[in-house]
């Protein structure tokens, strides 16, 4: 099939279709949905955990913030502080911060090692939005390097401040 002249649009097959689709009436076209030729696969174990974990943080009163990845690296070594004390205290920082080559800003020039950071600027945010209670929790990747070779774990931070007594 070769579209007239006068109808340069009609580039594709696809434009075609539609086309014909149009001026026979949408309304023809029968609404089904696609044979599946197989049963739907089982959700990764990773997403179930997720949701699982979602569902019993929502369950509790917490919202669930979403912070970058990405996380200024100065204030990351200046939040984490010491290592050697946080690595007594059962946290595990001892390898380097995943330096961005190409980084949007910055200010966001490596990958969090901690999701403690985007929660308590997510905490100060919203005090100074005069947001006196409140609970978030994350959960998400943090991201380490180690003689040239990547780590990335899944880990879940929450934070709570304020006291229920003030809202009311």
């Amino acid at each position: 099939v070769v579209a007239p002249v006068y109808r340069p649009d009609l580039t594709i097959k696809e434009d075609l279709i539609e086309e014909f689709a149009r001026l026979q009436g949408y309304e023809h076209i029968p609404e089904r949905l696609p044979t599946m030729g197989a049963a739907p696969s089982p959700h990764a174990s990773e997403y179930t955990l997720a949701q699982r974990v979602h569902s019993m943080m929502r369950a509790e009163s917490y919202a669930e913030a979403f912070n970058f990845a990405f996380v200024s690296g100065k204030q990351q070594s200046k939040w984490l502080g010491d290592s050697h004390a946080l690595n007594t205290a059962g946290f595990q920082f001892k390898n380097k911060p995943v330096t961005i080559k190409n980084p949007l800003s910055d200010e966001l020039n490596v990958m969090r090692q901690t999701l403690f950071v985007g929660l308590f600027q997510s905490c100060l945010h919203n005090l100074r939005h005069t947001l006196n209670v409140g609970r978030v929790y994350e959960q998400g990747f943090v991201f380490d390097s180690q003689n040239e070779e990547f780590n990335q774990n899944w880990n879940l931070a929450f934070i709570g401040w304020g006291s229920p007594q003030l809202n009311k």
